[in-house]
């Protein structure tokens, strides 16, 4: 089942489930008690912190929710703020025979890594030793793309795709580019409002789940600027993209 955030982020091939993480799983859920699909993919567009290039296209597992101000120590978290929802789901059997999830803590002001596959970059492996130390490249300017770490592979000319790609969600898009600064040095390149909460949704129901992102800004003083401009193009070089590899 494709899904996509929906009002101006339309694609024929998807149902919307609504802007930002409360809609998004409040309808997803619904679909998935209705519907009980396969799998969910979710499409749409995402928020660059520096290395990935406006117009390239990112396949993602892989989400965090974290609010700017995290990485400073001015805010904290009980909840768990990293999930990753796997190609199959991971689940297990207690003693009474009922499937369970494995479930991870993080510790207040850190994240918990948990790679479940080995196959990832070297990146990843970088990431379950020493979680957000250093990862990636500093900005060093709002409108540059850098030669950050990254695994992509070319599908055609001018069209990159990059996994594994650790993608943040959050209420508010970023427009300070020291903020995207911390993110990137922690190792997360993009932002997208309703991916966190699809793949939880997609997780409490043992349901395999992705994002398939284009990028369409990145995260500066310009971004909604940015965003409204390039976002026409970037739908159709999604859509296209979408049916090329997944029709």
């Amino acid at each position: 089942m494709f899904v996509c955030a929906g009002d101006s982020e339309q694609f024929d091939f998807a149902t919307p489930i609504g802007i930002g993480m409360v809609d998004a799983a409040i309808r997803l859920t619904q679909l998935c008690m209705e519907h009980s699909p396969d799998e969910i993919t979710f499409v749409g567009t995402a928020g660059s912190y520096g290395c990935k290039a406006i117009f390239d296209i990112i396949e993602s597992h892989t989400a965090v929710n974290i609010e700017n101000g995290f990485f400073d120590g001015k805010t904290y978290t009980p909840i768990d703020n990293w999930i990753e929802v796997p190609d199959k789901p991971s689940v297990s059997l207690d003693s009474s025979g009922s499937r369970k999830h494995e479930e991870r803590r993080a510790n207040d002001n850190s994240l918990s890594f948990a790679v479940s596959e080995p196959e990832w970059s070297e990146r990843s492996e970088a990431m379950e030793a020493a979680p957000f130390q250093g990862l990636g490249a500093p900005l060093s300017s709002s409108s540059e793309t850098l030669d950050c770490l990254r695994t992509e592979g070319s599908i055609e000319k001018n069209e990159k795709v990059s996994r594994e790609t650790i993608i943040n969600s959050s209420h508010y898009i970023t427009t300070d580019v020291a903020s995207a600064e911390q993110y990137l040095s922690n190792g997360i390149d993009l932002e997208n409002m309703e991916f966190y909460a699809v793949l939880k949704v997609a997780n409490s129901f043992d349901i395999p789940a992705k994002g398939i992102f284009i990028v369409t800004n990145y995260c500066n003083s310009d971004a909604h600027k940015d965003f409204i401009a390039n976002h026409d193009e970037a739908k159709r070089h999604l859509n296209d993209y979408i049916r090329k590899h997944y029709a």
